[in-house]
């Protein structure tokens, strides 16, 4: 493994043996907002209550999330996500077909757009 004299950066990931946390769970992404500070990039995952035995909704609620996490990336990290996730988009779509924005799906198929405002 070679090692940069000046600023020791391994130029070669190190082995790592992979074990779940006992803390570990799986959430499904239903929102995501991002932002920049000084450093580090930040998102934060929210997961969306659809229909559930615990959750009523009235018209008071504006949203019901059960869970929310908050993720900091430094920019390097950022980078090698960009490139990691743009490699798996191409995967995806070479064996799924494209991938189609939510725009694209509705100017095909407007009937699928339904007004929240309607009580039906």
């Amino acid at each position: 493994m070679e090692i940069d004299g000046k600023i020791k950066l391994r130029d070669t990931p190190l082995p790592v043996k992979t074990k779940r946390s006992e803390n570990y769970r799986e959430i499904t992404q239903d929102r995501v907002f991002a932002g920049v500070r000084e450093g580090y990039f930040i998102y934060m995952i929210q997961n969306e209550v659809f229909n559930t035995n615990t959750y009523q909704p009235n018209d008071e609620e504006v949203g019901y999330f059960i869970d929310e996490v908050q993720v900091k990336v430094s920019p390097q990290q950022m980078v090698r996500m960009y490139n990691v996730f743009g490699q798996i988009i191409k995967k995806y779509e070479q064996i799924y077909g494209e991938i189609k924005n939510i725009d694209q799906i509705v100017a095909e198929k407007p009937e699928l757009l339904t007004d929240p405002s309607s009580k039906s």
